[in-house]
């Protein structure tokens, strides 16, 4: 989770525990952990720093191959059928993306091993002019060639949203905020979970295109906002009101 702290370390003034950082390995844990998986083996799709979450907690990883393989069936064959008794199959966002992996994971899907989907974002906006495939796409291609639906424990999943409240203990979800830039992803998953969702204009959602938003209410957010950078003022200005009403009501 270092790599997250740091990040959000840039963007407050607090100081970021691991307990505060939702990364979709974090629930995948969860997850398994409820399944009983112990040290089963799973073959993972995914970026480094997910895959070390999973080592840290114990699980067994099985990935790759991300170097290139010879272009012959027999030398594919021999990479894609390896017999390892995988456990669960989880695909979330992988930099190395490869055809060879997925080949993988659909053969060890034709057996028992779980169908974990973790980030399920079918585009990554990078800015107003460059959007990229997201891990979402490959999760719909193993969907569609193995027949078999996936257990999303990333954005907008129901089974995340439960988890989520069961690992900090929310009983009024109205009285989270849920913050992010993508409707399809942020917005619903907010929706889903009762929470109020804030919209930031940094996935290219314009203020203008809040009333085409509002055409479809599971994406529709409860409040707009440009940049991250407004919600760190209003967060300011709220602890400045808050402390100058306790001076005035105080004795």
């Amino acid at each position: 989770m270092e790599d997250y702290r740091s990040k959000l370390y840039k963007l407050t003034d607090h100081t970021v525990d691991d307990e505060d950082v939702i990364h979709p390995a974090k629930i995948v844990i969860q997850y398994l952990r409820e399944k009983q998986i112990g040290d089963g083996l799973c073959y993972v799709i995914g970026s480094s720093n997910f895959k070390k979450c999973l080592r840290e907690a114990g699980f067994q990883v099985l990935d790759g191959p991300d170097e290139p393989v010879p272009e012959s069936v027999r030398a594919v064959s021999t990479v894609i059928n390896d017999g390892q008794p995988v456990k669960a199959v989880i695909v979330d966002f992988d930099y190395n993306m490869n055809n060879i992996k997925l080949l993988r994971a659909q053969l060890y899907l034709r057996h028992d091993a779980l169908f974990i989907a973790g980030a399920m974002d079918t585009v990554l906006p990078l800015g107003p002019r460059m959007r990229l495939i997201g891990p979402g796409c490959y999760v719909e291609v193993l969907q569609k060639i193995a027949d078999r639906k996936p257990i999303v424990l990333g954005k907008p999943g129901r089974e995340m949203s439960k988890i989520l409240k069961q690992l900090y203990a929310i009983d009024n979800p109205r009285r989270v905020l849920f913050v992010g830039d993508q409707p399809e992803m942020d917005v619903q998953f907010g929706h889903i979970s009762n929470y109020q969702t804030l919209l930031v204009g940094t996935g290219g959602v314009k203020e203008d295109d809040l009333k085409q938003l509002a055409t479809t209410p599971d994406l529709a957010p409860d409040y707009y906002i440009d940049s991250f950078a407004d919600l760190e003022q209003i967060v300011r200005d709220v602890m400045v009101y808050k402390a100058r009403n306790g001076e005035r009501s105080g004795p």
